[in-house]
C-alpha cells in the first residue's frame, strides 16, 4: 500500500484487501484513540512529490481534517463519526477493478469534512 502526497493532495492505494484494513480498523475506533498505518515507501512517486511511511489518525473533536505536519507526517484528526465516514471511503467489494477511485474531501459536508483540509484520494492499485 502507498500513501502518495504533494503539498495540494494526499493519494492513498492499495489493494481491495488492503484498503479493507484501514476500513475496519479506523470503522472500529472508539474514545480518544490514536491509530498508525504504515506504507511502502520503495518506488516511484509518480506525479506526486513524495511516498510517506505513515498515516496517523486521531479521534479530537470537530469535523475530519488531514494534514501534513512536520516530523510526524500526514495526520487525519476528527471526531468518531467523521473518521467513521472517512473509513467508508476504504471499504471498496472484493471485484473491484484497479483505478476505481474515491474522493473524500468531495463528497462530504462541512459536518464530516473540516475546511482546509488535504483532499484525500483513495484508490484500487
Amino acid at each position: 500500500m502507498k500513501l502518495y502526497r504533494s503539498d495540494g493532495e494526499i493519494e492513498i492505494s492499495g489493494s481491495v484487501e488492503e484498503l479493507q484494513k484501514v476500513y475496519k480498523k479506523i470503522d472500529s475506533i472508539q474514545g480518544k484513540v490514536q491509530i498508525v498505518f504504515e506504507f511502502d515507501t520503495n518506488g516511484s512517486s509518480g506525479h506526486y512529490d513524495f511516498l510517506e511511511s505513515n498515516l496517523i489518525v486521531i479521534v479530537t473533536n470537530g469535523p475530519a481534517i488531514a494534514r501534513y505536519i512536520d516530523d510526524k507526517g500526514v495526520v487525519i484528526e476528527g471526531n468518531v463519526a467523521s473518521l467513521k465516514v472517512l473509513a467508508s471511503f476504504f471499504d471498496f467489494d472484493l471485484d473491484t477493478e484497479a483505478g476505481c477511485h474515491y474522493h473524500w474531501d468531495e463528497a462530504c459536508d462541512s459536518q464530516y469534512v473540516a475546511p482546509g483540509t488535504l483532499p484525500i484520494v483513495i484508490s484500487i492499485a
